[in-house]
């Protein structure tokens, strides 16, 4: 949404003949930031009792920061975020929980973009005792597919070694064979060339004993031994 995230809070509405307590058709609160927001959730980052709104700006389109909107210690927030990270992105959902198992809920979130050379499908922000990290503390080396839009072809190890035994790229490095791919295989079968790729390293084509006799494309593998 834009002209702020809005959250609906204290007020409470009947519904005529029911009873049944709803929320407010109106928002009790709105932050002053105008930006697109993709992610949030509810939690209490710096441990006072009270939960905080943790909100993550951008979209596919346009970069944005995370933001904590620390409680006021009476169940309402200031309008501005008392903290944002440092790095821009484009932001997707976000989640939160104890990842180093230190006691202070940290937050991960995810990556929606529009090319897999921009962002990691995923980061981490540590909690640093109720203050999160001003940069991800750990980041995927790949990117991915989400809500059905392929951004990019996986390359992990298996995708890296069939790649270069079946000749489809000379390259070495995973950012340079995701690029020998994209521009040999259409878009609508980037994530699903990954997945068989992979299946195919894991179950046929074995790093030490590949099993080329039972390989149903080894008659267009250079690489074959039959």
């Amino acid at each position: 949404m834009t002209g702020g995230l809005a959250l609906a809070l204290g007020t409470s509405l009947t519904v005529s003949g029911s009873g049944q307590v709803v929320y407010p058709t109106t928002p009790d609160w709105e932050s002053l930031n105008p930006h697109y927001s993709t992610g949030a959730a509810l939690v209490d980052i710096d441990r006072d009792g009270w939960l905080d709104y943790v909100v993550a700006d951008g979209n596919d389109i346009l970069e944005g920061r995370l933001n904590v909107y620390y409680n006021n210690g009476d169940g309402t927030f200031p309008t501005t975020a008392g903290w944002q990270s440092g790095d821009l992105a484009y932001n997707g959902h976000l989640d939160v929980a104890d990842v180093n198992g230190d006691g202070w809920p940290d937050v991960a979130v995810s990556y929606l973009g529009e090319s897999s050379t921009v962002d990691a499908v995923a980061r981490v922000y540590l909690n640093n005792s109720g203050t999160l990290s001003s940069l991800p503390d750990w980041e995927a080396d790949v990117v991915g597919n989400a809500f059905g839009v392929d951004e990019g072809v996986v390359v992990d190890t298996h995708v890296k070694r069939l790649t270069t035994l079946m000749r489809f790229t000379k390259e070495k490095t995973p950012e340079r064979i995701e690029r020998d791919l994209m521009d040999t295989f259409p878009r609508e079968r980037w994530t699903l060339l990954a997945h068989l790729l992979i299946w195919h390293g894991r179950r046929v084509c074995d790093a030490r004993k590949p099993k080329c006799e039972a390989c149903a494309v080894s008659h267009l593998c250079p690489s074959s031994r039959v």
